[in-house]
């Protein structure tokens, strides 16, 4: 990996950990599920006119911006709204992306098992003050 590699890596690090933060701050004035809505409209006017329409059927690509975009984002600003810490955010979305992918790659379920409990054992480590915010990311963290 070379310097300029290296310097992309820890950019997107940076960025990534700025954005749950400012996710947290957001909170202060806003719903969760209005801030859910305009994140999501921002994002999909440019999107519209640069991104193509997958080939799959629009009842599938309807179910997955349900349940990514609606379930997924709700449930973790409602969580950073009632107490979540914004690093244990930054935790949770990618553990639920990876237990995601390992159900859909066909691994072993032992592999599962391992994600579910490093998943788990997260939220004991991390939160063991601010119960309704634990349930909210485990649910996140499962959907």
């Amino acid at each position: 990996m070379n310097a300029k590699d290296l310097g992309i890596a820890l950019l997107i690090v940076v960025i990534w950990g700025v954005n749950f933060v400012a996710l947290r701050l957001g909170l202060n004035g806003v719903p969760p599920m209005f801030l859910v809505f305009t994140r999501f409209v921002l994002s999909a006017i440019p999107a519209v006119f640069f991104v193509k329409r997958p080939n799959v059927a629009f009842r599938y690509l309807l179910a997955y911006s349900v349940f990514t975009g609606v379930g997924q984002y709700s449930l973790l600003y409602g969580a950073l709204k009632l107490g979540m810490p914004a690093g244990l955010s930054s935790i949770v979305m990618p553990s639920s992306v990876s237990t995601c992918a390992t159900d859909f790659a066909g691994t072993k379920p032992e592999s599962r098992i391992v994600a579910v409990a490093g998943v788990a054992l997260t939220f004991t480590i991390c939160n063991t003050s601010a119960l309704p915010s634990s349930l909210f990311a485990a649910l996140t963290s499962m959907s």
